[in-house]
C-alpha cells in the first residue's frame, strides 16, 4: 500500500507547483512575444495579445510592457505605445531602452 509521508504539506506543494507553472507560462509568453515582434507588423496584434496575457500573470513585467509598446508602435497606435512605455518606466525608472523609445515617440504623441 501507500505510505503516508510525514510532514508533507500538500497545499505548499500545490502552491509551489502553481508558482512554477505561472513563471514558466510568463517566460513562454514573453519569449513568443519577442519572436513575434521580430516578424514585424503582420504579427503585431499577436504580440499585443501575448504581452497582455503576460501582464495578466505579472502586472510588473517591464518586458511585457516594452514589447507590447513596440507592437503598438508597429500598429501606429502611438498613444497606447507611450502609455505602455510610461508604465514600464514607472516600474524601472533607469531603463535606457524605455527612455529612448519614449523620446522617439514623444514628438508623435497627441495630448499630454
Amino acid at each position: 500500500g501507500r505510505k503516508k509521508l510525514e510532514g508533507f504539506d500538500k497545499e505548499k506543494l500545490d502552491s509551489s507547483i502553481a508558482d512554477q507553472c505561472r513563471a514558466l507560462l510568463l517566460s513562454l509568453l514573453l519569449n513568443c512575444a519577442a519572436c513575434s515582434l521580430q516578424l514585424g507588423e503582420p504579427r503585431a496584434k499577436q504580440t499585443v495579445t501575448m504581452c497582455s496575457k503576460a501582464l495578466a500573470l505579472d502586472a510588473s513585467s517591464v518586458k511585457a510592457f516594452f514589447r507590447r509598446a513596440m507592437a503598438h508602435k508597429l500598429l501606429d497606435d502611438h498613444e497606447a505605445a507611450v502609455a505602455d512605455l510610461r508604465s514600464a518606466l514607472r516600474l524601472e525608472p533607469a531603463n535606457q531602452d524605455v527612455m529612448k523609445e519614449i523620446v522617439k515617440l514623444a514628438g508623435v504623441e497627441v495630448g499630454e
